[in-house]
């Protein structure tokens, strides 16, 4: 990662591939260990499903909600790191 080059520490996004490998092989405790927003991953793709089939504004709405708590998700995280690494 570039990121960690330059700076030392991981990225917000750093591991989530693994995460995400680990995840679809149903190794939870793993994936979440390499990063903890793949957790909220499950729920974006229902979201994401339930507003191709149920074209309602209400589904619109919380699939909005639900990328902003991932970005929210992400944005911790980054600083958690930050915060681990310079103390």
């Amino acid at each position: 990662c570039i990121h960690y080059y330059l700076f030392g520490f991981q990225c917000p996004l750093c591991g989530m591939t693994r995460a995400v490998h680990e995840f679809t092989h149903l190794q939870f405790a793993s994936a979440i260990s390499y990063n903890i927003v793949v957790a909220l991953l499950p729920l974006y793709l229902l979201m994401d499903i339930a507003t191709i089939f149920f074209k309602q504004k209400r589904m619109i709405q919380i699939r909005k909600i639900v990328v902003i708590v991932i970005i929210a998700g992400l944005v911790l995280l980054y600083v958690f790191r930050i915060v681990n690494h310079f103390s």
